[in-house]
């Protein structure tokens, strides 16, 4: 088997280990097994910012490094997470007895193999060699992932599924991920389904659980995860799948018990930090929201995992902690990010936050009240989305009354909910996000006046008035510029086409304010490309990055 590895010495191999004699055995053994292009780095921070710069046809990792809570797991986590660990990527993991139980899991997400110490040299050979043999038999449809050519890689995965040829349950569960990528529910239930029904492995279950997520089956979705949780109490994926299940039910306190789990697991994944921080901030829970960002800023800054929202949340806890220190160090970075890319929107909307609360505590009235004019014109633009409203709602909640303006603060508090405030998650985030009963007194009466509105539309409809209750949900859009009229209107118009003599020209008209509306919506915090639980990369890698150098 290892001599069949004939182009093992065009490997570029990075070997990841705190142990000096360790790793320097693991590289003198690979270079035993002809691979000569090999780095090695003593910390797993280090090895992630190498393979976020460079690629790597093979990484072995030491699962657990000495005076750190970063190892090897939440570094292939959360190169997974963010698309930067390509799948011809080989990733073998190191471990002790202690940490088995965690690499096992660790293998269900995208661990190509894993060593029990203590191993001899023909172990990591055996491993390595079946690792890449399983590579090459299915390079053409990591070929075509790589291009994004997804139909392709489609096709051949349910190819070699149907045959049942070497390896074809790794291919179901790639053809799974494209086919829900792509829309095709049906055909990923059926790859998952078989596969359960072959060996209930774990990520099938999850597979089964993001299937019925994407059918809106939240409530089913919700009981597999908490079946599968309870039977894999450290399948850290699950976590993820099951948060996003439940910001979409509106459960946000949920959520964040559910993603602050996932950090125990991964106590130093930057996403899953970034997530549980971000959820603790829309519950309220400010001193937690700290903490974790704190962490975040400390081990992910300047990383490509890094997300400038912790930032921002940070300003936000300084400057309720009356911590002018870190507040203006929060708002020097931000306006240092923005400096590096100033075509940012989002980086340009974080920086203006960032000063406009440095501006509130040095009690710069009059130049604070053009700047917050000036947010308001721009988030209530077609161009607004609702992580800029909402965190504008904080801040005029944190500042209303230094600045003396309770009228502007109130009258673009309704401004914003009118527009954002369009499902139960909205309303909860913007609720949370508002300081003071009046303000979310003014947010819930926003939200009962958009149901009011559609409830009235739709009575039209029930009395058979079907074109005059989708121009009614029209109207409501273009006055508003709230995505729920979109999606009430378009489903109306496609239950009831066939009566409404205007149907064309009411769907055109639908279709334009869909996409104008929807991209500025509600997103939950994925950070990063990848969907919660999938394998796959959002795009090609090869684009992404240089290949890595190599040394002796």
């Amino acid at each position: 088997m290892i001599a069949r590895d004939a182009d093992r010495h065009t490997i570029r191999a990075l070997v990841v280990d705190g142990n000096l004699l360790s790793r320097s055995i693991l590289v003198s053994q690979l270079r035993d097994f002809g691979v000569m292009q090999i780095q090695q780095v003593g910390r797993a921070q280090d090895a992630r910012k190498k393979l976020e710069v460079g690629t790597y046809d093979l990484v072995v990792c030491e699962y657990h490094f000495d005076r750190t809570q970063y190892t090897g797991r939440d570094l292939l986590d959360d190169l997974r997470q963010n698309g930067l660990l390509p799948l011809s990527t080989t990733f073998v993991m190191v471990t002790g007895e202690a940490s088995y139980a965690c690499v096992a899991e660790a293998a269900e997400a995208a661990l190509d193999g894993y060593l029990l110490k203590p191993y001899t040299a023909n172990s990591l050979f055996s491993r390595i060699s079946a690792a890449r043999t399983r590579k090459r038999e299915l390079k053409e449809i990591f070929d075509a992932i790589e291009l994004n050519d997804m139909g392709r890689a489609a096709e051949l995965c349910l190819s070699h599924f149907e045959d049942r040829r070497p390896y074809w349950l790794y291919t179901a569960r790639i053809g799974a991920e494209i086919s829900i990528s792509q829309g095709n529910i049906e055909m990923a239930r059926h790859l998952y389904e078989v596969v359960t029904a072959e060996k209930a492995l774990p990520w099938a279950r999850l597979g089964i659980a993001r299937v019925q997520g994407a059918e809106g089956l939240l409530g089913e979705a919700r009981t597999t995860l908490e079946n599968l949780i309870a039977d894999h109490r450290s399948y850290a994926d699950a976590y993820d799948v099951m948060g996003k299940v439940q910001i979409g039910q509106g459960d946000l306190d949920a959520a964040y018990e559910t993603y602050a789990m996932a950090c125990e697991i991964t106590p130093s994944s930057i996403t899953r930090l970034q997530k549980a921080g971000l959820m603790a901030l829309y519950t309220g829970r400010t001193a937690e929201a700290e903490r974790l960002m704190e962490r975040v800023v400390r081990i992910g800054l300047g990383s490509k995992m890094f997300d400038p929202i912790a930032i921002v949340v940070l300003a936000f806890c300084k400057y309720l902690g009356d911590d002018d220190k870190w507040l203006q160090r929060c708002a020097d970075d931000i306006q240092r990010a923005f400096e590096r890319d100033p075509l940012d929107l989002r980086l340009k909307r974080f920086a203006d936050i960032t000063q406009a609360l440095v501006m509130c505590r040095r009690k710069q009235v009059s130049e604070l009240a053009s700047h917050l004019e000036a947010m308001v014109k721009d988030v209530l633009s077609p161009t607004g989305d609702f992580e800029a409203a909402s965190n504008i709602v904080r801040l005029l909640g944190l500042i209303a009354e230094r600045v003396s303006n309770k009228e502007f603060a109130d009258r673009t508090i309704a401004s914003i909910a009118a527009r954002f405030c369009s499902s139960r998650v909205t309303l909860d985030v913007l609720l949370g996000a508002a300081e003071g009963e009046a303000h979310q007194t003014l947010i819930r009466g926003a939200w009962q006046a958009l149901n009011a509105r559609i409830q009235a539309a739709m009575a039209q409809s029930i009395e058979g008035h079907h074109e005059a209750a989708v121009r009614a949900l029209i109207a409501g859009a273009k006055e508003t510029r709230n995505p729920r009229f979109v999606e009430t209107a378009e489903g109306s118009l496609k239950r009831h086409g066939a009566k409404i003599a205007r149907a064309e020209e009411l769907a055109k008209v639908i279709e334009e304010l869909r996409v104008a509306l929807l991209p500025g919506a509600f997103k939950d915090p994925s950070f990063g490309g990848r969907e919660p639980g999938s394998i796959l990369m959002p795009g090609s890698a090869a684009a992404k990055a240089v290949p890595a150098p190599s040394s002796a």
